[in-house]
Formats: C-alpha cells, sequence, structure tokens
C-alpha cells in the first residue's frame, strides 16, 4: 500500500466517530495498556447526609449520548419540568447531579429555552457558594440534560429544626447566612437574582462549606436569560418547581410556587406574591435574606400558616408578628433592625442588594469579635491590677508596723517638738479653716448656680440654662476658685452653648421643615391654570430652595435628607403627587426615582401597595382597594387613592373616596379642599347646580380649617363666578392675593371678572401687571393677558392698538409652545364688527388656516366666535349695537366658514350644529334645516340649541306648525336648567320664540 493510501486511511479512521459506549479512559487504556483508577476516601459529609435517592426510578436507564462514563444510580427529586438523577462519572470517579428535562415538554421551544438558560446561569456563575454546571448535553431519546456537582450535606432548613430553642446555636447560623449573603452578593454582581431563596435551598456541608442550590428561577436582570418575564411566565403557567425530598412541604407556604407567583411564599417579597415579576429586582432577594434571618432569630419565618394564608399575608407585607417576634427575640439590636430593614414592604427602603447587606452581616460579625476580645482584654487587666492592688495592701501593712514601732520610741522627742509648734499650728489651722469656709461657700453657690443650669437644660431652656451657667463662672472667677473647679465650670458652660446652638440650629431646621410643607402642599393642590411643566418646576424649586435636591444622589441619600428633618409619610404623599406630575410630562425615570424614595419615607404596606398599583395604572387592582376597609388609615391615604382614581379617569369613584376620607377626617385640610376641587367647575366637564353647592360648602369647609389658604378662597371664588355672583367672587380674589400677591392665575381670574362686570380700568390694571410679570419672570405664559387687553382697546375704539395686541397674544402662545385656541382670534372678530372693515376677518382666517388645516373642531369654534359677535352677545364688555349689515356679513362668513371644515369632516356634530346655526342667522332656511337635521341624526345626546336652530329654519321654510314643535321641544328639555344669558341655546331660544310671537 502506498504511503499516500496509508494516510488517507489514518484520517478517515481518525474522522470516524468513537463508540458512544466506550468511556474515555477504556479508550485510553486500550492505548497504554492499563486504566489507571483513584478512589479517595468518601467525605465524610456524604456518610452523614448523602442525597435520598429512589433506585427503582425507570429515569436510570437513560442514557446520555455519547458519555459511557456517565452510570446513572437513581432518582433524587422530581417536578413539572423533569426529573434530577444521581449520576456517577466512572472516568473522574466522582458522584454527580444529572437534570433531565421531561420528554412532554422537549416540543415547547420557551421551556427548552428556559431549561437551557437555568444550565448557562449555573455554568456561569464561578463561586464556591453556587452549585458548578460541568456540561450540557442530549440523552439518546433527544431530551436535553446538565450535570452538576451532587451536593452532599444537611439543609439550613434541617439545622434550624433541629434546635432546642431558637437562640441555641445561634453564631454558626450567622456564620453560614454571611456565606449566602456573600454567595448572593456575588450572584447580584452578575445580574442574576435567585427568587427562591430560602433554608431548604441552603446546602451546609460537614466542613463548613455553604452553598446555594435550586437555581430554576433564577432571572437575569439585564439582557439574555429570562429577562423577557412575559416568555417566562408562560413556561411556568401549568408547572411546579423541582423539590428535594428535604425540602417537600405540606401547604405551609415553604413549597415552591411558579405561574403568577414564582418562588416560596413564607420568604417572598410583597410585589412577588401579588405576581408583579416585572418589577422584581435584587432586593427581592434580600427580603428572603431577611426572612431567612428571621427564622435564624426566631425560629420562624416572617408567615406562617396554610399555603393560601402565607401567600394572602406575603402580598399584603402582614409583617408585625415578625417584627413583634424579633423584638422579643432577644437577639442584639443590630441583627434585630436589620432583619427588619430586609423585611420592608417598599424594595427601596431595603438594602439595595445583598452585597450591602453582606457588607452589614459582616461588620456585625467583625464587631461582636472586636467586643469579646476587647472583653478578654479588659478582664485580664482587671484581674492584673487586682493582684496589683493585693500586693500593695501587704506592703503598707508591713510600713505601718515599722513606723508604729519607730513611733513609739521616738514618741519623747515628738512630743516636745509638738509642744513647741502648737500655737503656730493652731493659728495656721485657723486660717485654713476660715479659707475652706470660704471656699465651700463658693463653691455651693456655684453648685447651685449648676444645678439651676441642668434643671433648665433639662426643660428645654437652653438660653436660660447658659444664663445659669454663666453667673457659675463669674462666681468661680471672682471668689478666687480653684484651676480645677475653674475648669469644670468652663466645660458645663462650653457644653450648654453647643446645646444653645444644636437647639436653635433644630428650632430653625423645623421652622424652614414647616415652610417646605407648607410650599409642598401649595404645589400640590391643583389648579388648572398651573401646566405640568409649571408644576414639576415648582415641587423641585421648592425642594431647592431649602438646601434639597432629590435629582441628585442616590435614592436613599435623596430619602436621608428628608429623614433627619422628621419628614416621612405627609411628604410622600406630596412626592406622590410630584410623581404623577412626572408621568404625566413622561418622565419615567424622574417618577421612578419619586416612587422610591416615598417608598422609603413612608414604608407603609398599604400606601406601598396604593403606589404600585397606581404606578402600573391598575384600575382593577385600585378599584379592590377602594373596596377594603381604610377606616385606620391616615388622610394621606384616602387622598393617594381618590387621586389614583381621578387620574384614571374615575371621577365618580374618587369622589366616594374623597367623601369617605372627609367623613373619617373631617378636620383635615387636604381632603375637604380635594374634594371642592373635584365638585368644582374649574375640572373641565359640565356641573350642575348641586354639584356647585357641595363645591362652595367644601370650600367654606376648608376656608374653616385655615382661613389663611389662598387656594381654598381662589377655589371659593371660582364656584361663586360660576354661579353668577361675581362681585362676591372678586372679593374672595382680593382676600387670596392679600395673602399672596404673586398669585398670577387669581390676578388673572379676577381681572376677568371685573372685565365682565365693566369695571375695565381695573382689569386693565392687572391685566397689564402680569404682562409686565411675564417680562420679569418666565414662569406665566401671557398671552391671555394679551387677549384680553386686546379686546378692551378695540371695544374702546383703539383699532390699531387692539389688533396689535392680538397679535402678540398669538405670538406668545406659539413661542411659549401652550395650546393656541381658536378664541384668540376674538379681537380681529371683534376689530371687524366696529369698523365694518373685513381685512381683520380675514386675518382672523388666516391664523385659522394656518393653525388648524385639517382640524374639524377648530372650525367649529371659530364658526361660535363670528356668531357670538354678530348676534351680539357673551362678553358683556362687548353689547354695543353692531350694525345690522355688519351682523349679517358676519353671519354669512361664519356660514362659509363652516362649509370649509365640513370639507375636511363632513360628519362632525359639533362643526355641523355651529354651521347650520350660522346658517339659520343668514338667513339659508334650507341649507340650515339640511345641516341641523343632519347634526341631529349624528348626535344622540338631546340638544336644545339644535331643536331652537330647526325651530327657525323651518319658519323660514313657512312649517310654522313644525317650527312650534322643534320649539317646544327645546323648551321642555331645558326646563330645569337655570337661564344662563351668555349660553347660544338661550339666545336661540329667545330668537325662535320671538319669531314665532310666543315672548
Amino acid at each position: 500500500m502506498s504511503e499516500e493510501a496509508e494516510d488517507e486511511e489514518k484520517n478517515d479512521a481518525a474522522d470516524m466517530p468513537q463508540d458512544p459506549g466506550r468511556s474515555v479512559l477504556q479508550i485510553l487504556g486500550e492505548r497504554t495498556g492499563e486504566t489507571p483508577r483513584v478512589n479517595l476516601r468518601d467525605e465524610d459529609s456524604a456518610s452523614i447526609a448523602a442525597p435520598v435517592i429512589d433506585p427503582s426510578s425507570r429515569e436510570k436507564l437513560s442514557v446520555p449520548k455519547g458519555r459511557g462514563n456517565y452510570q446513572l444510580m437513581g432518582e433524587i427529586a422530581r417536578g413539572g419540568m423533569g426529573v434530577v438523577l444521581k449520576g456517577h462519572d466512572t472516568d473522574l470517579g466522582r458522584d454527580i447531579a444529572v437534570k433531565v428535562l421531561d420528554k412532554r415538554l422537549c416540543e415547547r421551544a420557551d421551556v427548552l429555552q428556559r431549561f437551557v438558560e437555568e444550565a448557562q446561569i449555573g455554568g456561569q456563575l464561578q463561586h464556591p457558594g453556587i452549585v458548578p454546571v460541568y456540561e450540557l448535553g442530549l440523552m439518546e431519546d433527544e431530551r436535553p440534560y446538565f450535570t452538576m456537582k451532587l451536593v452532599k450535606g444537611r439543609t439550613l432548613a434541617a439545622l434550624l429544626a433541629q434546635r432546642e430553642t431558637p437562640d441555641a446555636d445561634r453564631g454558626r447560623l450567622l456564620d453560614i447566612f454571611e456565606s449566602v449573603c456573600q454567595t448572593l452578593a456575588y450572584a447580584h454582581s452578575r445580574g442574576v437574582i435567585h427568587r427562591d431563596l430560602k433554608p431548604a435551598n441552603i446546602m451546609v456541608g460537614a466542613f463548613g462549606e455553604v452553598q446555594v442550590v435550586d437555581w430554576g428561577l433564577a432571572k437575569v436582570l439585564v439582557r439574555g436569560g429570562t429577562a423577557d418575564e412575559r416568555r417566562a411566565r408562560e413556561a411556568h403557567s401549568h408547572l411546579t418547581i423541582l423539590e428535594t425530598v428535604r425540602s417537600e412541604g405540606s401547604g405551609s407556604g415553604t413549597q415552591s410556587l411558579v405561574g403568577s407567583v414564582l418562588g416560596t411564599p413564607a420568604y417572598m417579597p410583597p410585589e412577588q406574591a401579588s405576581g408583579q415579576v416585572n418589577r422584581l429586582d435584587e432586593r427581592a432577594d434580600v427580603f428572603a435574606l431577611g426572612a431567612i434571618l428571621c427564622e435564624i432569630l426566631t425560629g420562624l419565618p416572617p408567615y406562617v400558616g396554610n399555603t393560601s394564608e402565607v401567600i394572602q399575608a406575603a402580598s399584603q407585607a402582614e409583617v408585625d408578628d415578625a417584627f413583634g417576634r424579633l423584638d422579643a427575640c432577644g437577639a442584639d439590636e443590630i441583627l434585630v433592625k436589620l432583619a427588619k430593614q430586609c423585611l420592608m414592604a417598599a424594595p427601596a427602603a431595603r438594602p439595595a442588594d445583598a452585597g450591602v447587606l453582606a457588607e452589614r452581616v459582616h461588620a456585625y460579625v467583625i464587631s461582636k469579635e472586636e467586643r469579646a476580645h476587647r472583653a478578654e482584654v479588659e478582664a485580664a487587666a482587671a484581674q492584673a491590677k487586682a493582684q496589683e492592688e493585693r500586693k500593695a495592701r501587704r506592703l503598707t501593712a508591713a510600713l505601718g508596723a515599722a513606723v508604729v514601732a519607730i513611733v513609739l520610741v521616738a514618741s519623747g522627742g515628738w512630743l516636745w517638738v509638738q509642744n513647741e509648734r502648737s500655737e503656730q499650728d493652731r493659728i495656721e489651722t485657723e486660717r485654713l479653716r476660715a479659707e475652706a469656709q470660704r471656699d465651700q461657700e463658693l463653691s455651693t453657690d456655684i453648685n447651685a448656680a449648676l444645678n439651676e443650669a441642668a434643671l433648665l437644660e433639662g426643660g428645654g431652656r437652653f438660653d436660660a440654662a447658659v444664663v445659669a451657667a454663666e453667673r457659675a463662672r463669674a462666681l468661680a472667677e471672682g471668689g478666687g476658685a480653684s484651676a480645677e473647679l475653674l475648669a469644670s465650670v468652663g466645660a458645663t458652660l462650653d457644653e450648654l452653648n453647643a446645646a444653645l446652638a444644636e437647639s436653635r440650629a433644630r428650632e430653625e431646621l423645623a421652622l424652614d421643615t414647616a415652610r417646605l410643607v407648607e410650599e409642598l402642599r401649595q404645589a400640590a393642590l391643583p389648579d388648572l391654570q398651573t401646566s405640568n411643566d409649571d408644576q414639576d418646576r415648582l415641587f423641585a424649586e421648592a425642594f431647592r430652595s431649602h438646601g434639597i435636591d432629590l435629582d441628585a444622589g442616590s435614592i436613599e441619600e435623596a430619602a436621608e435628607l428628608l429623614s433627619r428633618r422628621g419628614m416621612g409619610a405627609e411628604v410622600a404623599l406630596e412626592l406622590d403627587t410630584w410623581r404623577e406630575v412626572r408621568r404625566l410630562r413622561f418622565d419615567k425615570d424622574g417618577a421612578l426615582r419619586l416612587l422610591d424614595i416615598a417608598h422609603l419615607l413612608d414604608p407603609d404596606p398599604d400606601r406601598a401597595h396604593l403606589r404600585e398599583a397606581m404606578a402600573a395604572r391598575d384600575l382593577d387592582e385600585l378599584r379592590y382597594l377602594a373596596s377594603l376597609d381604610f377606616a385606620d388609615q391616615p388622610a394621606s391615604t384616602f387622598a393617594l387613592l381618590a387621586r389614583c382614581f381621578l387620574r384614571l379617569g374615575e371621577r365618580e369613584l374618587s369622589r366616594s373616596v374623597y367623601r369617605q376620607g372627609v367623613e373619617r377626617h373631617p378636620n383635615d385640610l387636604r381632603l375637604n379642599y380635594m374634594l371642592a376641587a373635584n365638585m368644582s367647575p374649574t375640572i373641565g366637564e359640565p356641573q350642575n347646580d348641586g354639584d356647585r353647592y357641595e363645591a362652595e360648602r367644601l370650600w367654606g369647609a376648608a376656608l374653616a380649617i385655615d382661613p389663611r389658604s389662598s387656594m381654598a378662597r381662589y377655589g371659593l371664588g371660582l364656584v361663586l363666578r360660576e354661579t353668577g355672583r361675581r362681585e362676591e367672587a372678586i372679593r374672595q380674589f382680593e382676600m387670596a392675593l392679600e395673602l399672596d400677591p404673586s398669585f398670577t392665575a387669581c390676578t388673572y381670574r379676577m381681572a376677568e371678572d371685573l372685565a365682565r362686570l365693566g369695571r375695565r380700568d381695573e382689569a386693565r390694571v392687572l391685566f397689564q401687571s402680569i404682562v409686565d410679570e411675564a417680562a420679569l419672570d418666565a414662569s406665566w405664559e401671557p398671552g391671555w393677558s394679551y387677549f384680553w387687553l386686546a379686546v378692551l382697546d378695540v371695544d374702546d375704539g383703539n383699532i390699531a392698538g387692539g389688533v396689535a395686541l392680538a397679535r402678540a397674544a398669538i405670538e406668545s402662545r406659539v413661542s411659549a409652545g401652550q395650546t393656541v385656541r381658536v378664541a384668540l382670534v376674538w379681537p380681529f372678530v371683534l376689530a371687524a364688527s366696529r369698523t365694518t372693515d373685513l381685512v381683520h376677518l380675514e386675518e382672523a382666517h388666516e391664523f385659522l388656516r394656518s393653525e388648524f388645516t385639517g382640524f374639524a373642531p377648530g372650525y367649529a369654534h371659530y364658526v361660535g366666535v363670528l356668531m357670538t359677535v354678530a348676534a351680539n352677545f357673551g362678553e358683556s364688555t362687548i353689547r354695543d349695537p353692531v350694525a345690522p349689515e355688519v351682523a349679517a356679513d358676519l353671519f354669512e362668513h361664519a356660514a362659509l366658514v363652516g362649509a370649509e371644515g365640513l370639507e375636511l369632516d363632513p360628519d362632525d356634530p359639533a362643526l355641523l350644529v355651529a354651521t347650520g346655526i350660522a346658517l339659520v342667522l343668514a338667513g339659508d332656511g334650507d341649507g340650515a334645516f339640511e345641516t341641523l337635521e343632519l347634526a341631529d341624526a349624528l348626535d344622540d345626546e338631546d340638544e336644545p340649541e339644535v331643536w331652537f336652530g330647526l325651530s327657525i329654519a323651518s319658519g323660514l321654510r313657512g312649517e310654522d306648525d313644525l317650527a312650534r314643535d322643534w320649539y317646544l321641544r327645546g323648551v321642555a328639555t331645558m326646563a330645569t336648567e337655570r337661564p344662563d344669558p351668555d349660553d347660544r341655546r338661550t339666545w336661540l331660544r329667545g330668537e325662535a320664540a320671538r319669531r314665532l310671537g310666543l315672548e
């Protein structure tokens, strides 16, 4: 055979697949003639706590494709996704665990993907505390499997169960807990959360090794893995996660569940228990770690009972019982506080991740060791000191005996000397006695002054305490007190001065905080004149003017700034309002930041639940919450829920919740104010007399609670003006401006009412002040003030000035990016009616075309403006008669504009009505009847305006009986309404009656 043929034969042999029935060692043994076998002594952990297996399982007959070295020995566990087998790698001589997917699920792509992701997560998490995944492969029947380390040991659940008392073996268990925290800290650093942490999923070996097992519910927080939570939920909707023999329960809430609730209820945070899987992050694992710590300290997890009870408690974050057990467990306060922080209902109130928790646990362990070491050192030092004192006492006794002997020998000489010096000693003694008495009297006076200072300090009267201490120092310095006494008095005075400065700082901070709270309340109260951008700025400026920037630093730092001021649930409510403003501005990140800060400040589970439901705009959940009894909740809870409904368009539900709140808290300004605003006509929908009456009463109640509320004065004024009591409204506006001269919206409303009452000069001054202020402060857009000045000028005959101001009004709105409404063309139309020159009307029409191209409702509004002027009704400032020929021109022009708009949208009801009325007033009976009849057919609502128009049109066509029928139909519909002279229906009713000779 040639060399080329031999090489080709060798290559063909090399390319042939290996025999799948042989292991690597068998193949190598054939080459070397021997097969090495190294078998180590069994681990103690293996002999003590080897996994329980079922050797009769048929699954052990499964054959891994291409892996002749794997021997499957029996079944360890079984679940909805598949089975875990005990295997043995004969090549390496080690036991392994083999997880195999259930054959029925192999056809489901989503389940296959999830199974592979579990293997990939385990394969990439390289940490001693995480079970390593060795290999991903296929069985002969194409089922996927992956192999991993066979964990041998005892679960933390077993260790906890064997304790006689909850405080037994606590030190060792805390060491295990610290290891678990370190393991999870690593996983979190890799963007992975476990989601099913519990003592049954923590294995402890005989040599202290600690491993977190069962990562079947793990979630990858960033792209990849199970980031697509919807797919994950669908994949698990009918499954149950694997349960080992060791961790099976009996409906106690310690079993793993899947579906809308992923994890183990007894250790589950509320956001996980309520199925909000899209909001789970590292803090979900932190809650579970806190639950494990709770069980270590108290003997029980946070929630106990049957599964349904535990799920219910977990979803509502009912941790009061757990907190009570923690308080009574006798553990160090540091550990109790740490467990409570982890179990907070609001995710943002917990430590950010397991890394933070691990650092705190480690710091506690280190401090405990240091305390123990310090106690040992102090005990040794005390023992040494005691020994030295005993030696000193013995030496003193010996010396004393010697001295006595010497004294007895020399007593005769000593007596002689003493007699010689007795007179001098007597004199010196008298002197010393007098000095001592003087010092005693001085000391008594000083001590009296210092005691007085101490009593005053205890009573919080730091100013008076400092005065008393200064008197003590003056006594000491003037009386020649000792240096030691002077130093003591000086130190006391320094402490009191520091306490005084601290007290003054606290008082100033409290006053500053009270001012901040009031500013936030004002920013949060509803005012339709303030845009979302303006309100966002008001909130931010309120905080920043007091040295707080909630958009800077971490959310924990921001919350700490507010907590130091004693601001909790109350300011959290203002943050909820601000958050909603940001949501409406499409500032999602800013809104979520405020949500987390609010949770930190106010972790109450009910309000946290409300915030989460509001953030998710979950109307069904909010309706459910509204059905609960909130009798024990503060006013802020009612306000929060009611505002949720109002934002979601559920106005009646909002009112209902507000009313419940007012009944529970009748003296709460916020609830009275918010319900009054809800009932007021400023909300933007038609109001009936009952609503107006209730709003007026509620504004009065709000003012009774706080007569200095400028916003309540303003709200009452708005209601009064809507009921025609403009003089009373102006008085309320005046009082509001006395309280807050910078209240621009109030200034504008007052100027409007003055203009409507004919007090033109007063109105002009106020409108001009708004324009002047806007030139200095860009926070107020003056377009409508320009508009009113334009109307007043045109009405006074200053046509050129008025038209110029009208242009300024439009330009101001456009440049500010504000809504440009058709009503802004009124001064142009009014100028046309005053001059009988339609040039100004053409300018208005060009504005309409440029701003509202393709927008039929814009034409409807414009037609209404034209008819308002032409028919000589509406604004009381422009009631001067209009020349009949000009009015006819305006009616005709209105009809033409309406026809132009109907080419854009021939079925727009509002435009049909406006155009039909214009045709009526222009004298086109046939055209008006046809247009209004179509409008009536398209609109299901009762529209007296249409019927009065049809009455006039029928009369123009000579159909008097039909005209009367339409008229009576309209009158019957309006029978219960109060006549409004500014309502076009009222004017048309009168015109129809006049033409029929009825009124």
